[in-house]
């Protein structure tokens, strides 16, 4: 990608770029990512769709798409300027999509990266101002910013207990508390899951029934989630099916029906159920029959 004349318009924040030389897209996203680099959010917007002002009419389309509707952009760059605005609300969904993206989470992850100037050759270290990163250490991303209106911002991520957590943060004080008080929002909003575990290999999951009456039907073989973190009001619930090639009468042990746990549309582990027992003659379910 060529960095464009556009970029010596860019108040500030910036790593010099000339115009004329040439970076890949990946180290583009490293200055931009890690060093909130503005010249570098300009030079990936004119190559991609040819002018800054192009890629902000796609940039607000994308925020029309996923719903963002206290969100409108006029630059490529976040800089203060006037009808250019988003929300807390909108900061979160869009690092929760954003991070569900690999390439995207590998880089917002890191503190540092070694940058090459390409007319110079010239190396530095460039440092993320995102001290939230180096504060918690199950944080994971994802970008911090600032300018003199909207003071200091900070859309964060990471799993304080186990489920990864999205957060926003506008207008802290300072840098420091900006970091202090998305650490406590993440803790807090991971304090309101509740821990599941899927049950023991042994344990008694749905009853049987044949001619020697009810038998307790244990769970012999799990596959799926250990554990998960469920959000407030999400209860697990368990099914049965009973499509497994039943033979009369049954072997001690032999497998009767697989039996999935899901909250809403998350499957979080299946198992297979087998008499605990003697030989079992019926199907197995947990109805009556």
């Amino acid at each position: 990608m060529t960095v464009p004349d556009a970029v010596e318009r860019v108040p500030f924040g910036t790593l010099d770029l000339v115009p004329g030389t040439r970076y890949t897209c990946d180290e583009l996203l490293w200055a931009l990512l890690i060093d909130s680099a503005n010249d570098a959010a300009v030079t990936l917007a004119v190559n991609v769709a040819g002018s800054e002002a192009a890629f902000v009419r796609m940039m607000n389309a994308e925020a029309r798409r996923l719903g963002l509707e206290g969100t409108h952009y006029r630059n490529s760059h976040g800089i203060d300027r006037e009808d250019h605005y988003t929300t807390a609300r909108d900061l979160c969904e869009l690092g929760r999509v954003a991070m569900a993206g690999a390439r995207f989470a590998s880089y917002v992850r890191h503190r540092t990266h070694l940058f090459t100037f390409a007319e110079t050759g010239e190396k530095v270290t460039l440092r993320s101002h995102n001290d939230f990163l180096s504060d918690f250490s199950w944080a994971d991303g994802v970008k911090s910013g600032e300018t003199r209106n909207a003071h200091f911002c900070l859309a964060a991520s990471g799993a304080p207990r186990g489920e990864r957590l999205v957060a926003a943060l506008l207008g802290a004080v300072s840098r420091e508390r900006r970091s202090e008080d998305a650490g406590a929002i993440m803790e807090w909003g991971a304090a309101q899951y509740t821990a599941w575990t899927m049950p023991a290999p042994g344990s008694v999951v749905a009853l049987v029934w044949g001619p020697g009456g009810r038998r307790d039907l244990p769970l012999a073989l799990v596959a799926g989630e250990a554990g998960a973190s469920l959000p407030p009001g999400v209860e697990p619930w368990a099914s049965v099916d009973r499509s497994l090639q039943l033979r009369s009468p049954l072997a001690p042990g032999a497998g009767l029906a697989f039996v999935t746990w899901r909250a809403g549309q998350r499957h979080l582990g299946t198992g297979v159920a087998y008499g605990s027992a003697g030989h079992v003659t019926a199907a197995a379910g947990d109805d009556a029959p």
